[in-house]
């Protein structure tokens, strides 16, 4: 059990100018294998009733044994026994600053100890990141600060950040240090300001005119600032951010009958001898496939496979199934990025490619991005002089004209990488997806009513692609109608606002962002599939016996009526006819009054 030493101060030692950990003994150890016990008792630190907090708290930021082997950043943290820490997960980070107004940068930490819910972690550096520190670092002064620290639940799938928001400047060497006799070390600590950002996502989608061309998707998070930071410091100049670039590997949408097919196959190659007896077609025009022919392989069949038809892929080749999902006939299906991103993190059929760094299975991400993109880790500053440029397809009459003889006519969008918005300037040029509209404009509204501005950062420009899908039986190319569609998207992981740069008469100030990393996708709104064939011959069937039906109960009512005496004609006349009549003349006898009344006026 840790020692109680003083009275418990909320604060700990956050803010203080105190020396930490008393590092004055004349032989240095390696620090990793000390006790949190040893650690916070040798400080002088208090902890008693830190257990009565229901949130992790920060404790305190060290560095140890500067100008030594044993140099190294530490960190001290209280989290509660209700959180399931994930502590081998790569995505534990520290945010931290080397210098004063310089970017902010994450750093993988390893726990050393643990002792009554306090934990003891390191910075881990490495080779590269331990250098671009040592020369931003001076024997007269280093300045460390630490915007939060990030930890991952079991339960979830990205890390919470937590922020810390201190400045530590230290100078002089500690005792012991190259044979110093005496201490020279001293430690400043301040607050330091960070914005605690709630990120939300949204897309846009560009259409083309039909599957075979580009289709661009803009990507965009949006988030609100104190008009206060904006009065303070100015308008956004620049943002620091940080993600994990992929794109999936086809996303498939089956009627269910057809789905039955396959779902047995989902994560399993295909081979002559196991595969579910039916083979997938894209719908894809191609040059130089068969002659006739407007099919591309599904790729999700062996090559070696009969019924194969030849020509370029138009996915990523694949013998096996990852993405499959089931629709409705007749019916246009939305599919959720929630949705999306559950089928992501609980997929577990097959890892023939391998794991990323989330040990999600790369069956499900095609191995590669857009040209000028990077697959994987991404860290970018943009700026307000950045801009994203799109050819768009003119659609006015002129210009459909034109492209009919073969010259389709397209003007150039430039696209500002953020832009401050508010209820008055919510319209078509934001470019929000419609499905994301409803939460856009609650958020900037709420916002509005926290004296906030709301900003929409537009983070990436890329393509996607999809298409219809068909199934065939193996060496028959028959089909009876569109069995579905096939997507590839643009997916971003845990995507991160590190710091954000303001200015204000050209002066920059940088300011760390307290955010949690969110997964990025958009949504898939799947156009309706056409029942098949047999289906609409069900209908129209349906329909001739609905009227058989009509035509029967009239038949049969007029029988009964005329057991009275009352033919169905007579009632069928009373009903509808009689009504017209007396309405029609009581019109042409108006009219006639009318006329007279004239008539007479004129003889007058």
């Amino acid at each position: 059990m840790l020692k109680v030493l003083n009275s418990f101060v909320i604060a700990l030692t956050i803010f203080s100018s105190s020396v930490p950990l008393a590092l004055n003994s004349e032989e240095y150890v390696k620090f990793d294998s000390t006790t949190i016990e040893s650690d916070l008792e040798n400080a002088g630190y208090d902890v008693s009733g830190i257990q009565s907090l229901s949130q992790p708290k920060f404790i305190d930021f060290i560095e140890y044994a500067y100008g030594s082997e044993y140099y190294g950043l530490y960190f001290y943290v209280y989290i509660p026994t209700s959180y399931d820490l994930d502590l081998s997960s790569s995505l534990n980070k520290i945010q931290l600053a080397v210098a004063s107004n310089s970017n902010y940068q994450k750093y993988s930490i390893e726990c050393l100890d643990e002792a009554d819910n306090i934990y003891k972690f390191k910075v881990n550096f490495t080779d590269e990141e331990l250098s671009m520190i040592m020369n931003r670092l001076s024997n007269f002064e280093r300045v460390y600060q630490v915007s939060g620290f990030e930890i991952k639940d079991i339960n979830s799938s990205n890390a919470t950040e937590y922020a810390i928001g201190g400045k530590y400047k230290y100078s002089g060497f500690a005792k012991g240090i190259d044979g110093n006799t005496s201490s020279t070390l001293t430690r400043k600590v301040k607050e330091i300001e960070t914005l605690s950002l709630d990120v939300q996502q949204t897309y846009y989608n560009f259409e083309g005119d039909n599957f075979y061309d580009d289709h661009y998707q803009l990507n965009s998070v949006y988030f609100s600032i104190p008009n206060q930071i904006l009065n303070e410091y100015g308008e956004i100049y620049a943002i620091n951010f940080e993600y994990y670039e992929y794109k999936t590997s086809p996303i498939i949408f089956l009627r269910e009958s057809v789905y039955d097919y396959f779902d047995d196959y989902i994560g399993v190659v295909h081979t002559e001898e196991n595969n579910p007896g039916k083979k997938l077609v894209y719908d894809v025009y191609d040059a130089t496939a068969v002659a006739g022919s407007n099919l591309r392989t599904c790729d999700l069949v062996d090559k070696d496979l009969g019924g194969q038809i030849t020509g370029t892929p138009y996915f990523k080749e694949n013998n096996y199934l990852t993405w499959l999902f089931s629709v409705p006939e007749g019916e246009e299906t939305t599919f959720t990025r929630e949705q999306l991103l559950n089928y992501l993190y609980s997929y577990d059929k097959s890892y023939y490619n391998g794991k990323n760094y989330r040990g999600l299975s790369m069956d499900l991400l095609n191995g590669t991005v857009d040209e000028g993109h990077t697959q994987g880790y991404n860290k970018k500053v943009i700026n307000s002089d950045d801009t994203y440029s799109i050819d768009i397809k003119l659609r006015d009459f002129w210009s459909s004209i034109a492209a009919g003889f073969g010259h389709p006519q397209y003007e150039e969008l430039e696209l500002d990488p953020f832009i401050k918005i508010d209820s008055t300037n919510i319209n078509n040029e934001n470019y929000i997806s419609d499905l994301d509209l409803n939460d856009f404009k609650t958020f900037v509204s709420e916002s509005n009513s926290k004296n906030e501005s709301t900003y929409l950062f537009r983070f990436n420009l890329g393509k996607y692609q999809y298409a219809p899908i068909y199934d065939v039986t193996y060496g028959d190319l028959f089909r009876e109608g569109r069995d579905g569609y096939v997507y590839e998207l643009n997916l971003f992981l845990d995507f991160d606002i590190i710091d954000i740069t303001f200015m204000k008469d050209g002066i920059t100030t940088i300011i760390p962002a307290v955010s949690n990393p969110i997964d990025i996708i958009s949504n898939i709104v799947v156009p309706a599939v056409p029942e098949y064939i047999s289906s609409k011959i069900i209908t129209i069937i349906k329909i001739v016996i609905l009227i058989a039906l009509i035509i029967l109960g009239i038949f049969l009512l007029n029988q009964l009526f005329g057991l009275f005496g009352i033919s169905f004609k007579d009632i069928f006349n009373f009903i509808f006819v009689k009504p017209f009549k007396w309405v029609k003349g009581k019109f042409e006898g108006n009219k006639k009054k009318k006329s007279n009344k004239n008539k007479k006026r004129t003889k007058k």
